[in-house]
């Protein structure tokens, strides 16, 4: 049994941890032990990590000023759990903690690379990020370091500093994180999907276009109020379904208002029912100008509905013959409308480019072998750094 441990900044919802709790809910139980460690005290995902089986342990952070204290009740942890790896998220909390622990342990470290490396622009941000480089460096150095970035544009992004904290690249990896296909391409009869349209809004023969986010300033929300307008200038029938929350709610909710939309632009605000809700829809808008994969795109196709977004580089994995994705290089929101109108009155139905999508998602992106490239990247490591075999971490020149 290989016991490891996954460090968090903390376990609320959010696209990281949901990652985790779907890859270990598919990893083998008779082989691996996993535990979670959080740092800050939101918590709301707990009880999903604890119903299939993965022990939780919160030890405080209260500041950087008490840092000795939290390093010992984690290092105390590790020890008393034998843990042979652990596997930290890329904030600087839980990787920080995660090394300096590893570190201590003489067990390696792997750290999930989410986004590109921060590019700050303004001083204090510039200042805080080389202050985090003088000490992240020389620790990235001293320890046995492995990163793995969830695709390639990522890893590409954060080659020169990884290069530069000596990891070298045998000890570069990417994993593409998957999705449960099966939550997401159950398909709802005529009168389900009649009875939820209705419930929403949606009259019949609108045109029912849905986005998935958070509702913060990187997920192009000022895309949308411009998108809608143009749109609904040529397709007065179309209506937009947001799901989410954050900080931009409300001036989100108030940019709608001022443009007369609020029956056009319903914000559903965070929802756990997200399947029947992209079930329910014709269309996936997607106006992020950044992702560090975009799993929520996966999940509108393995639901079966085609995409419009934004020309991301880690969306041209993406075939668009296969996939039914529309990428969009102008950004836009009125270049995102006419899209849609293109896609929505083109020579092929919705449903034909929606059920072409989900048969793609369903056979190369289901989240069990995401699972299985996991589980074989801790052994391939963990058989790597035991002991017997610890020479030197290879550099590259």
């Amino acid at each position: 049994m290989l016991r490891i441990l996954h460090t968090l900044p903390d376990l609320q919802t959010g696209g990281g941890q949901m990652v985790l709790l779907r890859h270990l809910r598919h990893m083998d139980p008779e082989r691996y032990e996993h535990h979670v460690c959080f740092f800050l005290p939101a918590d709301d995902m707990r009880a999903q990590f604890e119903e299939i089986g993965v022990a939780t342990h919160y030890i405080p952070h209260r500041g950087w000023r008490h840092i000795r204290s939290c390093l010992n009740q984690l290092s105390k942890c590790v020890d008393e759990l034998d843990i042979r790896l652990i596997h930290s998220n890329g904030t600087t909390i839980d990787k920080l903690y995660g090394q300096i622990a590893a570190l201590r342990a003489g067990i390696p470290l792997l750290n999930s690379l989410h986004g590109v490396k921060p590019r700050p622009r303004r001083p204090l941000g510039m200042l805080a990020y080389a202050s985090r480089s003088i000490v992240e460096l020389p620790l990235d150095r001293m320890t046995r370091l492995h990163e793995v970035a969830v695709s390639d544009p990522i890893l590409v992004d954060w080659k020169a500093r990884l290069r530069a904290g000596g990891v070298a690249s045998g000890r570069q990896h990417v994993v593409y994180s998957g999705i449960p296909v099966d939550d997401y391409r159950r398909r709802l009869s005529a009168d389900e999907r009649r009875q939820l349209r209705a419930e929403l809004g949606i009259e019949p023969g609108d045109l029912a276009l849905i986005t998935v986010t958070r509702l913060v300033q990187a997920k192009g929300l000022d895309m949308l109020v411009p998108m809608m307008q143009r749109l609904t200038a040529d397709e007065p029938n179309a209506r937009l379904l947001i799901v989410g929350d954050g900080d931009r709610r409300a001036s989100l909710a108030d940019e709608i208002r001022a443009a007369g939309l609020e029956d056009r632009m319903i914000l559903l605000g965070r929802r756990t029912d997200v399947a029947p809700l992209l079930a329910a829809a014709d269309l996936f808008v997607f106006p992020s100008l950044f992702e560090g994969f975009g799993l929520v795109v996966l999940e509108a196709m393995a639901a079966g509905l085609p995409v419009v977004a934004f020309d991301l580089p880690v969306l041209r994995i993406l075939d668009e013959q296969d996939t039914g994705i529309s990428l969009v290089t102008e950004r836009s929101g009125e270049a995102l409308a006419v899209r849609i109108l293109d896609r929505a009155r083109g020579p092929e139905n919705l449903q034909e480019i929606g059920a072409r999508a989900a048969a793609t998602i369903a056979t190369h992106w289901d989240v069990r072998r995401s699972a299985q490239a996991y589980s074989r990247l801790y052994d391939e490591i963990i058989a790597l750094e035991t002991p017997a075999a610890r020479e030197p971490p290879p550099r590259d020149d």
